[in-house]
């Protein structure tokens, strides 16, 4: 019986992850369709792809991270025990209204929390998705002339403010992976958690800023102690698509070789599942 994972990325920071035991955690869930997103993606993946829900985790509150999070719960989640979706405390009320989630599927979570599921033990890392220097009023003035609603709003600033990286550490295995929402800022949780955490692997931002750069990007991977990093968000980047993004990584990961990292880059494809085993056949 297979003991590894298996993951894959859907879109910008969606990934599913199928546990040892058969069960499905979903990061950030979006299929890349939605009215209020400048790009929309025409994707294989849809939601009948989808392997399950038995866990959903949402970074933040922006529509690219959590708008399908009614449809997935709707299609696996209503009618079970509930407690099944995390997201960030101060706006999880929120979400659940715009995405009409019962309360009881919700689980507000805040940062610094650990919680010891059936399966594995996640706990969540402040972060920043982006660090915005306007202030709040300005923000929610150009929400208004950009004609949104006041939910839409309310979303809006609070998926700026209110945001989570995901620790997890697989129970029967005891593998260790992060999921990263944040961006680059002036606090360093991450780095700083995975120097004791020492995942097998992080999923990281390329944001628009760092794929100018990738020396500062390979330093950056470099510094989460773990052998494999999946980038994310680079289909909504500075290209027309992720996969021009190929010689970016290839240059981060000669910079890491340089360097003398273990770290390397994994040029990510869309919709692929990857089996990520843990395990030592001494037989």
């Amino acid at each position: 019986m297979y003991k590894g994972l298996k993951m894959r990325w859907i879109t910008t920071t969606t990934f599913e992850i199928v546990l040892p035991n058969g069960k499905v955690a979903i990061f950030d869930p979006w299929l890349g369709k939605d009215p209020g997103m400048p790009k929309q993606f025409e994707l294989e993946t849809t939601l009948d792809d989808i392997t399950g829900a038995d866990y959903m985790f949402v970074s933040h509150a922006h529509g690219d991270h959590v708008a399908a999070v009614q449809q997935i719960n709707k299609r696996f989640c209503e009618g079970t025990s509930g407690g099944r979706i995390f997201l960030p405390g101060l706006s999880a009320h929120a979400i659940a209204c715009k995405y009409e989630i019962p309360f009881r599927d919700v689980v507000p979570v805040f940062p610094g929390e650990t919680y010891d599921l059936d399966d594995m033990i996640v706990t969540a890392l402040r972060c920043r998705h982006r660090g915005d220097d306007i202030s709040p009023l300005v923000s929610r003035q150009k929400s208004i002339d950009m004609g949104k609603s006041a939910e839409d709003i309310f979303l809006g600033e609070i998926g700026n403010i209110d945001e989570l990286d995901w620790a997890v550490t697989i129970k029967e295995n005891n593998f260790r992976f992060m999921l990263l929402g944040g961006g680059v800022y002036h606090f360093d949780n991450s780095n700083k958690f995975c120097e004791q955490f020492n995942p097998m692997f992080v999923t990281r931002q390329i944001s628009n800023i760092l794929a100018k750069n990738p020396v500062l990007f390979a330093q950056y991977c470099h510094r989460y102690h773990a052998p494999y990093v999946f980038p994310s968000h680079h289909d909504l980047g500075i290209y027309e698509s992720y996969k021009d993004y190929a010689p970016f990584i290839k240059e981060v990961n000669a910079e890491l070789e340089k360097m003398g990292s273990i770290t390397r880059v994994i040029d990510t494809e869309r919709g692929k599942w990857y089996n990520i085993d843990v395990n030592i056949d001494l037989a």
